[in-house]
């Protein structure tokens, strides 16, 4: 019998937040970021908060987005509210054709993915819909 070992070491480091825009908390109809709360849907990209127009996922616009975020975002989340909901491949087919990738996924799940990611020092951006 052949044992094999493997090396599962983590490295761990302090997550110095005071540059960062975080997300300490999400719940339906609120997002915070650092001390401020917002009631209304937002785009995060490269430590800048923005305002969304918009109210549910059906009206996702793939021209708002890379308006709002930064050129050198490789990673955009996209939280579709309280669940998460099936977009169309022909909307994540203009973030592909730019080289970002795309994930979509509840709004809350995006907040914790992005603080990660983040924390991984990933040009990440997120688009919230706060219901």
């Amino acid at each position: 019998m052949n044992i094999v070992v493997y090396n599962m070491a983590m490295r761990f480091s302090e997550l110095d937040d005071s540059q960062q825009t975080l997300i300490r908390a999400y719940e339906p109809g609120c997002v915070r970021i650092n001390n401020k709360q917002f009631t209304h849907s937002i785009i995060i990209s490269a430590g800048q908060i923005q305002p969304w127009d918009i109210q549910t996922a059906d009206n996702i616009e793939a021209e708002a987005i890379l308006d709002a975020i930064s050129p050198t975002t490789e990673v955009l989340l996209i939280g579709t509210g309280s669940q998460q909901q099936i977009l169309s491949t022909t909307l994540l087919k203009h973030f592909l054709l730019k080289g970002i990738g795309v994930e979509v996924m509840g709004s809350a799940a995006a907040s914790r993915t992005y603080n990660i990611l983040l924390s991984e020092g990933r040009q990440v951006a997120v688009a919230l819909i706060v219901p």
